[in-house]
């Protein structure tokens, strides 16, 4: 529903973690809209705490926008930054040696680098993360009901 995040007020965004197998790990999933009258935000979250993770996500600023973000003591500050106009968009993070990569594709044949920036995996979860908050400076007044993200082809690489 509109308005949930894993930042801000309303920290209810839907997630699904798994602990991370150990480094060096990738993860890949496919997003696209789950409903054809709203757009899709979410991606993946490599999760150590409220206070400290890194997402990847798509759709946050606009169609095609992907954005890999750290997040630290309540503070996102993004690292990475990507654009790919389709309706399906693969997403991957390869983590390894203290850092995290991002890249995206279109058919995950291809790879573009979003970003990369140095994060301790260990003891973290990652998973996927659907956001519901959207922002209206990007779809003023309209899906009022939220954003509806879908993921498919989900893999972990160890």
């Amino acid at each position: 529903s509109n308005g949930r995040d894993l930042r801000g007020k309303n920290v209810t965004a839907p997630r699904l973690l798994l602990p991370t197998p150990g480094a060096p790990f990738t993860v890949v999933a496919s997003a696209m809209s789950a409903e054809p009258d709203r757009p899709h935000i979410g991606g993946f979250v490599l999760w150590k705490d409220e206070l400290h993770y890194i997402t990847l996500i798509v759709g946050g600023h606009g169609e095609g926008d992907i954005v890999l973000a750290e997040h630290r003591d309540f503070k996102e500050r993004p690292v990475g930054r990507g654009y790919l106009a389709a309706d399906r968009i693969t997403i991957r993070l390869d983590v390894h040696d203290g850092e995290v990569e991002a890249l995206c594709s279109v058919g995950g044949d291809a790879w573009l680098a979003v970003g990369r920036t140095a994060f301790d995996a260990e003891h973290a979860q990652v998973g996927l993360v659907a956001i519901g908050s959207i922002d209206r400076t990007v779809y003023p007044g309209i899906f009022p009901d939220g954003a509806a993200i879908r993921f498919e082809d989900i893999q972990v690489w160890e």
